[in-house]
């Protein structure tokens, strides 16, 4: 069954909202090599890269071979890689989902901007601290706020990774002929008018 339109059904907010876009598509091959090598063309097309990969290719007489794919394409070429992948092969399946993050982003940005000012304060009062015992007490807080930047920083990094760069899973299946989608009342109908 044909799937129509490899295109994203996604539309994105304008507003400056932070974004991850996923895709899942299925791809129905009569030459397998072909299509795997047109897929791997529109990511490299796409500026993207593979991060991980799955083939299984039985030895025994008359198996199909498939493979699953986990590409990350730039968020901003997401469309039209959804497009050449779906025109590597015979598309049949193609499932997409986005994920606000915006919230959860500005709250670790407000996050590092406080701990980077508890930071500065840290230190001038290191420089102020007489006694052994404070400058001891502020090296530990210092400590536990260093700590806890490298993790929301982390936590940034992890965000902006995301949503610069959508998740795509490929399935690729070979398959011996195309089988074409059994014909629905409406069609019929909608072959009677025309």
């Amino acid at each position: 069954a044909e799937y129509a339109g490899g295109a994203s059904n996604v539309s994105l907010p304008s507003d400056g909202r932070k974004i991850i876009l996923n895709a899942s598509l299925t791809i129905a091959a009569l030459d397998f090599d072909a299509t795997c090598t047109a897929l791997m063309q529109a990511l490299k097309d796409a500026g993207g890269y593979v991060a991980s990969t799955d083939l299984y290719s039985p030895s025994h007489e008359g198996a199909r071979r498939s493979a699953i794919y986990e590409l990350r394409v730039p968020a901003a070429r997401y469309e039209s890689f959804l497009q050449s992948a779906g025109d590597a092969g015979n598309l049949v399946n193609k499932q997409e989902s986005t994920e606000d993050v915006t919230r959860a982003y500005v709250d670790v940005e407000a996050r590092l901007k406080s701990l980077y000012l508890q930071e500065e304060r840290l230190y001038a009062m290191m420089e102020q601290a007489g006694e052994l015992e404070t400058l001891l007490a502020i090296q530990n807080q210092l400590t536990e706020v260093q700590y806890q930047i490298e993790s929301y920083t982390s936590q940034r990094n992890t965000y902006d990774d995301l949503i610069s760069y959508s998740t795509v899973t490929v399935s690729v299946e070979e398959v011996r002929v195309f089988t074409e989608a059994p014909e629905t009342f409406v069609d019929r109908v909608g072959e009677a008018f025309r």
